[in-house]
């Protein structure tokens, strides 16, 4: 079921506040690892995490696409993303048909308030995850 949030008459058409901010790394065996950033959020007053996910390595099955994953339910949409923009202050995604059936949205901004240290950290880690991927921007100095 898609989530319930605020809907904006902004560039976005759901606005989500996430509660925390992370990446993971997890090798499963020397060919085959998944990186991920997850984005911790609140929605109708249940836990959830978006997490864009992409598997690297000569075991990947999708190597070149990001998987958007919801959890707890773990809904998931493989190419999902049309386009993906980082800000100091939020990330922006703009989804395909499948996604915007799991989201409930065809596009959305998440907003954060995290320290310059995990921004930079996430910032490097979203350029691992994109690296080849047409789609990604980071508008340094934007909100």
């Amino acid at each position: 079921m898609p989530p319930t949030a605020e809907f904006h008459d902004s560039e976005y058409e759901l606005e989500l506040h996430a509660e925390r901010v992370g990446s993971d790394f997890e090798r499963f065996t020397p060919e085959h690892s998944v990186l991920s950033v997850g984005l911790g959020l609140l929605i109708a007053g249940q836990e959830c995490v978006l997490s864009l996910q992409r598997e690297f390595g000569g075991e990947a099955e999708s190597p070149n696409t990001i998987s958007v994953v919801l959890s707890p339910s773990q809904q998931c949409s493989n190419e999902a993303i049309t386009e993906l923009v980082l800000g100091r202050s939020s990330l922006g995604l703009r989804l395909t048909e499948q996604s915007a059936n799991l989201l409930g949205a065809k596009s959305l901004r998440v907003l954060f308030t995290i320290s310059d240290a995990e921004f930079n950290a996430i910032s490097e880690q979203l350029e691992k995850l994109c690296e080849c991927l047409p789609y990604y921007t980071h508008q340094r100095g934007a909100a």
